[in-house]
């Protein structure tokens, strides 16, 4: 006879199922710093004569999006109509930035930057383990001009939104302006607004409905120099930044969700090989974000959100969860 935990655990997984299945139904907004990521994979057999570093014999090449742009991947992934929008440079990095998008069939709002270069983060890859990454980037705030660019594209989007979500990777595109917009364009048409933030910012995240720091961004937006205990640190966020929904990423102890109508919750990960976190941050944003928009509860958002983050880091890379994978993972642990 299955107990009552049991009957719990296969009414939430029906209950996750059905919002699985309701993603294709949904069209968000995705805002923030976008992305290249590059990989170079090969194998190291030699030390090079010229210093002592590792000689790589490159194998294969080839890019995916990152930052914002993987978040918008992801959703596309599990279903959901994305629009994004955001700044690259005039350089051939961002023309395959929008090539990419173009192919996963997301509708783009591109301000182009002339004076600044798309990211784009370059990792070495020898026999399957990162051994240095290069970094093409400005870290300077939006100027006026395009800060205006960027205000006037979101605000040309005129089609029904079902949730934004900001990814915010200090590069300088999510600033107080953006957030403001996006904030009123949130309470006008009564969705959620979610930000995967980063401490610098945390000044420009007040309007915001949910919050997805990990642990040690969330001791550093409140200013804490010790560990406290998570509810702490999401009551603290909560009186800072007047939001009313906070989830901190733990790493492999899962995660903690707080809500401040219904309290809190911690959510477990299953043990599992570990391959990349890379981009796992964005896979959390994505999952979360569509299941809030989809009217789930945070704890509910949160349980999916923590199964498609143990999905992700198994794979090397930046990389994504489908909706398939979800399911499969939802009838794997059973009632």
């Amino acid at each position: 006879m299955p107990g009552k935990a049991d009957s719990r655990r296969e009414q939430v997984n029906t209950q996750l199922q059905t919002m699985i299945h309701n993603f294709s139904s949904l069209r968000l907004l995705v805002v923030g710093d976008i992305m290249l990521d590059r990989y170079v994979w090969g194998d190291v057999e030699r030390i090079s004569p010229e210093a002592p570093v590792p000689v790589l014999q490159v194998k294969r090449e080839d890019q995916r999006l990152g930052g914002a742009a993987n978040v918008a991947r992801n959703l596309c992934d599990l279903g959901v109509n994305v629009i994004i929008a955001g700044v690259v440079g005039k350089d051939s990095a961002g023309e395959s930035v929008r090539q990419m998008l173009m192919a996963h069939g997301m509708h783009a709002e591109l301000a182009i930057d002339e004076e600044r270069p798309t990211t784009v983060k370059t990792r070495v890859i020898a026999q399957g383990q990162q051994v240095v990454r290069v970094d093409r980037e400005c870290k300077n705030s939006l100027g006026r001009a395009m800060t205006s660019a960027l205000q006037s594209a979101l605000d040309s989007i005129d089609d029904p939104i079902d949730g934004i979500v900001v990814s915010d990777y200090a590069k300088g595109v999510v600033n107080r302006e953006i957030v403001a917009l996006l904030s009123d364009m949130a309470s006008s048409r009564h969705i959620e607004l979610t930000i995967d933030p980063k401490p610098c910012n945390a000044p420009n995240y007040k309007g915001a409905t949910t919050i997805t720091p990990n642990e040690q961004e969330a001791l550093a937006m409140t200013g804490s120099a010790v560990s406290l205990e998570p509810e702490v640190v999401a009551k603290k966020l909560h009186e800072q930044l007047k939001v009313p929904k906070v989830l901190i990423t733990r790493g492999p102890r899962g995660m903690f969700a707080w809500n401040v109508d219904e309290g809190s919750k911690e959510i477990c990960s299953k043990a599992r090989e570990v391959y990349d976190v890379t981009g796992a941050g964005d896979t959390v944003a994505a999952v979360l974000s569509a299941s809030l928009a989809s009217g789930a509860t945070l704890f509910d958002a949160a349980e999916l959100a923590n199964i498609a983050a143990g999905l992700v880091v198994a794979k090397v890379g930046t990389a994504s969860v489908s909706s398939k994978e979800l399911l499969e993972a939802l009838r794997g642990r059973g009632g």
